[in-house]
């Protein structure tokens, strides 16, 4: 190692090269390190594409891997039909609905061919559809009534109102607590309020109806006001498509309940003996098929019972012997 060490002091410092070679040598030595870089990033780049394309293809095609759009939520309950209503949003085609079946958000019903029918919100609210009317049932507490009239419940023997939204041509009904009709046609929406109130969001200033009243807004932001009585035969398609109260069991009271609130009246006992009698009656039988007028009428008796209406109210009296 020492000879070599020699040789390379007897020779002397070497010449400095020209400044142009040694610029030229580190431009050539950068461009080809930066030409490396860009190869092991385009490699990286591939790769990592790669990986994502086989991930993707492996989700989309492997059979358990991809899952399955939720199915829309389910927004009320058919739980009466008369006659012919038409399900006109089913995908496949037009059907007929019967009880119990289950709709989705966005179906449409139709009764336009002469039939009727009632259904349970999923947010407790009773909607009955008279014949002629095509309905949207956009969500469990919103209806868009194209046409025709419908009927919302929205205590439904519920202590506190649900709430709930119809949409007209005429504007949005709101609910305030109560029991209303909407009817929808040649441009015009009449509003009839059994009990409570609603207030209607439109062009021009808020609308509201109190129970016993009757409203209609016009196309041109008229409004007419009219009397609406709580009971009486213009109700008595309402009543037709009452829910079924199912009689084994319950008490007279809890029957007079429902009673008064299907015929659109206020009830109370004659007197202290027949309250003292009403307490401790409990029903038993069926009145299936019949309405609640013929259900009153058939049923009274047997608990030895009379009753009478009289300006709205419903007097319950002990027979007489």
């Amino acid at each position: 190692m020492s000879d070599i060490g020699d040789l390379i002091r007897l020779a002397g410092r070497r010449p400095e090269p020209p400044a142009f070679r040694a610029a030229r040598v580190r431009a050539a030595v950068e461009a080809e390190w930066r030409r490396t870089l860009e190869r092991r990033r385009w490699m990286v780049w591939r790769w990592t594409f790669v990986a994502a394309a086989l991930a993707v293809a492996a989700y989309w095609f492997h059979p358990t891997a991809r899952r399955e759009a939720p199915p829309p939520p389910q927004v009320a309950t058919v739980v009466r039909v008369e006659g012919s209503v038409r399900l006109v949003s089913s995908p496949s085609a037009p059907r007929l609905l019967t009880t119990g079946d289950r709709l989705v958000a966005g179906a449409v019903a139709d009764t336009t061919a002469g039939g009727r029918a009632a259904l349970q919100l999923a947010s407790g609210v009773a909607l009955r559809i008279k014949e002629g009317t095509r309905i949207v049932v956009e969500a469990p507490s919103s209806v868009r009534l194209e046409h025709g009239t419908i009927y919302l419940d929205t205590k439904s023997g519920a202590s506190a109102s649900r709430r709930i939204d119809v949409r007209t041509p005429q504007g949005t009904v709101y609910n305030l607590g109560t029991r209303f009709e909407v009817e929808a046609g040649s441009g015009a929406v009449r509003i009839r309020v059994r009990n409570g109130q609603v207030r209607v969001d439109r062009a021009g200033p808020e609308v509201r109806v109190i129970a016993a009243q009757a409203v209609t807004l016009l196309p041109d932001r008229r409004v007419e006001w009219g009397t609406a009585p709580p009971f009486g035969k213009e109700w008595s398609w309402v009543e037709a498509l009452a829910p079924p109260f199912v009689v084994e069991g319950a008490t007279l009271e809890s029957f007079l309940d429902w009673v008064s609130g299907e015929l659109g009246l206020t009830w109370r006992y004659a007197d202290r003996p027949a309250e003292r009698h009403g307490h401790a009656v409990v029903l038993h039988g069926s009145i299936e098929g019949l309405t609640p007028q013929e259900a009153i009428e058939a049923v009274l008796p047997t608990c030895g019972m009379s009753q009478r209406t009289s300006r709205g109210e419903l007097i319950v009296a002990r027979a007489a012997r």
